[in-house]
């Protein structure tokens, strides 16, 4: 088919339903192998401070902690972009249900066995999505 300025093509409407996409929770407990990409889900339990790094270039970065149903807990180091407008899109929210998408399992690992997780400029932030995850999160 060649198109051309006067060329009409009629579309019409499918009856189905565009399925959601289904996503790929990893447990928060299960968070162990290094360097993964992966994506989580948790209620938002504690809220850092932005922080300024000067190294090559100024970064900001903020911490929060996310935890689940089985109260295991992470802490989400969020860079620069995300990290800023993070408070503004929670700051008057309450019981806060917060999912990732792209974010890597941190190599950086305490003495306490303290799981990290780190962001990326792509890292896709969903506040209170309206997944059955999320509503699970909330009533338990």
């Amino acid at each position: 088919m060649a198109f051309s300025p006067t060329l009409w093509v009629r579309v019409t409407c499918l009856e189905e339903e565009i399925p959601f996409y289904k996503h790929h929770f990893t447990a928060l407990d299960k968070c162990q192998e290094s360097g993964k990409i992966i994506e989580v889900i948790g209620g938002l339990y504690e809220i850092g401070e932005i922080i300024t790094i000067k190294t090559a270039k100024a970064s900001t970065k903020r911490e929060i902690k996310i935890i689940d149903q089985s109260y295991n807990k992470v802490t989400i180091t969020m860079w620069n972009t995300i990290a800023e407008k993070f408070i503004i899109a929670v700051e008057k929210l309450e019981d806060v249900i917060v999912a990732f998408a792209g974010i890597k399992i941190s190599t950086f690992s305490r003495e306490d066995g303290e799981i990290f997780l780190d962001s990326f400029d792509d890292t896709l932030v969903s506040i209170n999505p309206d997944i059955p995850e999320s509503a699970e999160l909330k009533r338990g």
